[in-house]
């Protein structure tokens, strides 16, 4: 039997990927050691929903850009400026950011494993006007799961646990920073949610 044309058209548009793998250092974690849950598929109408809910958003901040490069910076200042005592001994930008840089070999091994194609390379198939797509200097890797969720709620994890009294403002700058990436149209929320998931289970095995 030949196959009508919404069947070649979906068989084509779900074996799209992202496109080439990211090189990357050992992971601290084998992936298969965390929970794998798959993206929606990509002709599905929950990624049609994800894309249309990204249309709906509002442009990016200048918080939201001022992260784009790094957020290390926006715990280290926080702390800083909570902790300011005589014997305050909170961590660098620079502990800070070698801790995410542990974390970020985990997150490209899963980009590569899943390779999602970005937001934009299936708004056309949907039928979604994104409206502006910000030019990211960091969304050169697949889509799923997000970097910018996983790392900064890894890093919330492991501060809160230093510093428990500011636990609700650490995990609500982690979502600033997550928040921010759908808001620039380059990642869907499940990649958020993924990453969010990810995160705490990556923060609650690997330290600072």
């Amino acid at each position: 039997m030949f196959k009508t044309f919404n069947n070649f058209i979906n068989e084509n548009i779900n074996s799209m990927v992202y496109g080439p793998e990211r090189k990357h250092d050992l992971p601290l974690i084998a992936i298969d050691e965390l929970p794998l849950i798959p993206p929606p598929s990509n002709e599905s109408d929950e990624t049609k929903s994800e894309l249309e809910y990204l249309a709906s958003l509002p442009q990016p901040n200048e918080f939201d850009k001022s992260v784009d490069k790094g957020f290390s910076w926006v715990f280290a200042e926080y702390l800083a400026r909570q902790n300011d005592g005589p014997d305050a001994t909170n961590p660098s930008t620079e502990e800070i950011e070698r801790y995410s840089k542990k974390i970020k070999h985990i997150v490209i091994a899963l980009k590569n494993h899943y390779n999602r194609p970005r937001p934009q390379q299936l708004a056309q198939y949907h039928n979604v006007d994104l409206g502006d797509v910000y030019k990211s200097k960091t969304s050169n890797s697949a889509s799923y799961p997000s970097g910018h969720t996983v790392q900064p709620f890894a890093i919330a994890k492991v501060l809160s646990e230093q510093y428990p009294d500011l636990k609700g403002e650490l995990y609500n700058l982690a979502d600033q920073i997550a928040k921010s990436r759908m808001k620039m149209r380059i990642h869907y929320p499940s990649d958020y949610e993924y990453g969010k998931k990810l995160g705490e289970i990556i923060g609650s095995r690997i330290k600072f």
